[in-house]
């Protein structure tokens, strides 16, 4: 599948023990791709001192009726697997509940990953492809 860039997704990250901005911006799937990598490659949490354990970085995407959740946790640089919470699709203004049944979560490649982002950067619906590719997926009902 080509990642090669068609529109703009709306996103942001942050990274464990780093100043982080929680605002929303245009991004290529290109660069949201390059980030993808890098924070997989990061090392995790339990690699530093102190004892603490968990993410240590997540991206929120809010674009074309989907809100895109993933975490990148303990053992993503070993097995290139991250978290994920899919919301969606929405109306444009509609009122939403997370617990409506339109809510997917799971486990999923990093290359299945850009392949989701590359569907919605088309404004396609990813529905189906996440739940053909990945590790796990279950609705979202509580």
């Amino acid at each position: 599948m080509s990642y090669e860039r068609q529109a703009m997704l709306n996103a942001y990250h942050g990274e464990w023990n780093k100043e982080n901005t929680y605002q929303l911006k245009s991004q290529t799937t290109e660069e949201l791709c390059d980030l993808i990598d890098r924070l997989a490659a990061t090392r995790p949490v339990s690699s530093y001192r102190g004892g603490a354990s968990g993410d240590h970085a997540w991206i929120i995407l809010s674009d074309y009726g989907f809100n895109l959740e993933v975490y990148f946790g303990e053992g993503t640089r070993q097995d290139l697997v991250v978290r994920f919470v899919l919301y969606g699709p929405y109306e444009p203004g509609e009122t939403t509940s997370i617990y409506d049944g339109r809510g997917l979560f799971g486990d999923i490649t990093t290359d299945h990953l850009k392949g989701l982002l590359a569907l919605l950067d088309q404004g396609s619906s990813p529905l189906d492809f996440v739940n053909r590719n990945a590790i796990e997926v279950s609705v979202v009902t509580d």
